[in-house]
């Protein structure tokens, strides 16, 4: 029988962003997404700053999070990524091509972490809902992340020890288990 998606660990990254307005969210995901993908913490703080404004001005979510605020989110991920993976290869926006069954599956992943011994599936999402709605939120994401999963095992042979959902304005991240076959 297949494994229900379900959260088996939730992590405090920091407290939650405050979002000012009702931006639309998935323009919101696609300037925070841009951020995290091209972010480099080598980068002066005025810089970092001054891109996440510009994203945000771009997808018309200007003044929905302080720069600031976005700059955090990346920080807060970087620094538990460098904890919890100590050494490993953070590869961002990594295409993924491929059959699964009759299926063709195409896409890219938020953040792939390349540990020793194996691999981690990060996947970014601006849902600012409260921790009681993460499950069912999360059991939609789910499929995703299961196809991203079987994809990465497939091309490279190498485990998935972990599958994440990042929630940067809640501060949140989220292990989830999608299947039996990772």
């Amino acid at each position: 029988a297949p494994v229900v998606p379900r959260i088996v660990e939730r992590v405090s990254l920091g407290p939650r962003l405050a979002l000012t307005g009702s931006p639309e969210m998935a323009a919101l995901g696609e300037a925070i997404h841009g951020f995290l993908a091209a972010d480099s913490v080598k980068a002066e703080l005025p810089r970092r700053l001054d891109m996440a404004e510009r994203l945000m001005a771009r997808w018309g979510v200007g003044g929905a999070l302080a720069p600031a605020d976005v700059v955090a989110a990346a920080d807060r991920l970087w620094a538990f990524c460098a904890k919890t993976w100590p050494g490993a290869r953070l590869v961002r926006e990594w295409p993924v091509v491929g059959g699964v069954g009759l299926q063709r599956v195409q896409g890219r992943l938020d953040l792939l972490i390349e540990t020793a011994t194996g691999l981690v599936i990060v996947d970014h999402k601006t849902y600012p809902g409260r921790p009681e709605t993460w499950d069912e939120r999360v059991a939609g994401y789910a499929p995703q992340l299961d196809l991203y999963a079987r994809l990465c095992v497939a091309a490279t042979g190498r485990p998935v020890e972990g599958l994440y959902v990042h929630l940067p304005v809640t501060g949140s991240m989220l292990a989830v288990t999608t299947s039996a076959a990772i």
